[in-house]
């Protein structure tokens, strides 16, 4: 599995793609490229379930789209050889939920204990004054702003913490894949739900349209929190509103191929932005 999973690497970096680990779990992960290994211009899926592991990955700088990738050398394993790889790797997946469920509990307790301890966020914070938005039901802690992290069902299982330069990061171990921040609170039967990637993004959108609105940390994170709210609010209109770079209008793209009674909005800041 570790071979396969450098094979993979090795693919990815001839397409300009950098990250440090391979998250082979069949979903879809963010990652740098070349000219910004700390970026999120790379996107990538490995899955290791079937016969031949397989999986694709796409550089949104180069504009040359979808790369996908197999195993080959695996496809001449006898039927045996396939039954041990499938039954390591299911075992390897028990392993790692079990890892990762344990971990997303114990960063669920530290971010009830922080968040009691938070304290209310000032309206003239530098990142709010910069961001121009109200707090929103953020909080203070050691001089961050403190975004809560909601699941399907409404419970805190995370933290986001952004400095007053806007850096930001997540609480260690927390869950986020399936998670959101909402910005107020919905009708029972809203007209419409707003969906975006960062808070200060979706503050500004229910500031300037009143809608409900619904941050999703990130674009690969746009299908799942997509889901939850469809299945919420069947009724309800969905707007995707993405941020306006390759791979958040692509992300947006896909959610509305996928989730019904959606659409998809960007910011046009006019001719000749940079960057």
């Amino acid at each position: 599995m570790d071979d396969v999973s450098e094979l993979f690497h090795r693919a990815m970096a001839e397409r300009g793609l950098r990250t440090q680990r391979i998250e082979a779990d069949g979903r879809m992960h963010r990652c740098g490229t070349e000219r910004r290994p700390r970026g999120k211009n790379g996107v990538y899926c490995l899955h290791l379930d079937g016969a031949v592991p397989a999986g694709w990955f796409q550089n949104h700088e180069d504009g040359l789209g979808v790369t996908k990738w197999r195993a080959e050398r695996m496809g001449s394993m006898t039927e045996a050889e396939r039954l041990a790889w499938r039954q390591a790797v299911q075992k390897r997946r028990a392993e790692r939920d079990a890892e990762t469920a344990a971990l997303n509990l114990s960063a669920a307790r530290r971010a009830a204990r922080i968040w009691q301890l938070a304290l209310d966020l000032a309206p003239d914070h530098p990142y709010l004054a910069m961001k121009r938005i109200r707090p929103h039901g953020a909080r203070a802690w050691r001089g961050l702003c403190v975004i809560p992290i909601h699941n399907a069902v409404g419970g805190l299982v995370s933290l986001q913490f952004i400095g007053p330069d806007g850096a930001k990061k997540f609480l260690t171990g927390g869950q986020k894949r399936g998670c959101y921040t909402a910005i107020a609170e919905p009708d029972q039967e809203p007209e419409v739900v707003c969906i975006g990637e960062g808070f200060a993004t979706m503050a500004s959108v229910h500031e300037a349209t009143g809608y409900f609105c619904v941050a999703a940390f990130d674009c690969g994170n746009l299908l799942p929190v997509a889901q939850i709210w469809r299945r919420k609010l069947p009724a309800t209109r969905i707007v995707l509103c993405a941020d306006n770079d390759k791979a958040g209008l692509a992300s947006a793209a896909a959610v509305v191929r996928a989730i019904p009674n959606c659409a998809v909005v960007w910011p046009d800041f006019g001719e000749g932005r940079a960057g």
